[in-house]
């Protein structure tokens, strides 16, 4: 099979657009997978950050139940303002899209919230119709069992609160991974590409001009009257045609 010049470049051509292609290829995926890790990255801090606020706004409605489950009644109207405080932090929670273990651990956690708030006001009307104040019988064991779901209220938003930070740490961490990924990959094929363009112009450009300068030189001593030189050519291409022809001449003014 004969391969022209012509079939040399185009080779040479459809292999350089080849790898241009890949890198192509890769450089999107790579932008693709980085896109993706950061619509995540988005994605997560705004539920963590929701989170934060629901997590902060429980803490201040439990610190100030704390003091008025302890006795201190005047502290009933501020607990009601940071209840109403968490109330709108968990409806900016039930905007979001949660997974299912989210889901389970957000619904302990507005259970519980509920309950704190019901047994609170229960101690309240207990205490405020006893006229005995916390020494109204029931009264202590109303307050444990607001201290015991006190608890696992806090344990609850500290845990969806990590749960949160855990993947967020996980998708940034994913993200560089992705970044580091693509930067390498491209990297790779782009010095494979340099490496093709110097070697194949190296190995092009040699065969072609070789052959070109051996025909000059036998040229050049066929003028001064060597009828017997010829020229050593092997290429299937139309310089090596050319080649033969010369042969062919010279042997037909030798004879």
């Amino acid at each position: 099979m004969k391969i022209t010049i012509g079939k040399k470049l185009s080779i040479g051509a459809i292999t350089g657009l080849s790898l241009m292609v890949i890198l192509s290829i890769v450089a999107y995926s790579s932008l693709s997978k980085i896109s993706s890790t950061s619509d995540m990255v988005v994605s997560l801090f705004s539920k963590a950050e929701k989170i934060d606020r629901l997590e902060f706004t429980l803490a201040e409605a439990l610190k100030i139940n704390d003091f008025f489950i302890s006795g201190d009644l005047e502290k009933r109207n501020s607990f009601e303002l940071s209840a109403m405080a968490a109330d709108k932090a968990i409806e900016g929670v039930e905007e979001i899209e949660l997974d299912s273990e989210e889901e389970a651990i957000f619904g302990r956690v507005k259970e519980e919230f509920n309950q704190l708030r019901e047994k609170s006001q229960v101690i309240f009307e207990t205490v405020e119709a006893s006229g005995k104040g916390f020494l109204s019988p029931g009264i202590n064991k109303l307050v444990d069992e607001v201290d015991a779901i006190a608890l696992s209220l806090v344990e609850d938003s500290e845990y969806l609160q990590e749960l949160l930070d855990e993947k967020l740490a996980g998708a940034i961490q994913k993200g560089k991974q992705a970044k580091q990924t693509g930067i390498r990959t491209t990297r790779a094929i782009s010095i494979a590409g340099i490496l093709f363009a110097i070697v194949g112009s190296f190995v092009l450009t040699r065969n072609i001009t070789r052959p070109i300068r051996a025909l000059i030189s036998a040229t050049g001593i066929i003028t001064e009257g060597d009828l017997d030189k010829r020229v050593n050519v092997k290429s299937s291409d139309e310089i090596g045609q050319l080649a033969d022809a010369f042969n062919s001449i010279y042997r037909r003014l030798a004879a």
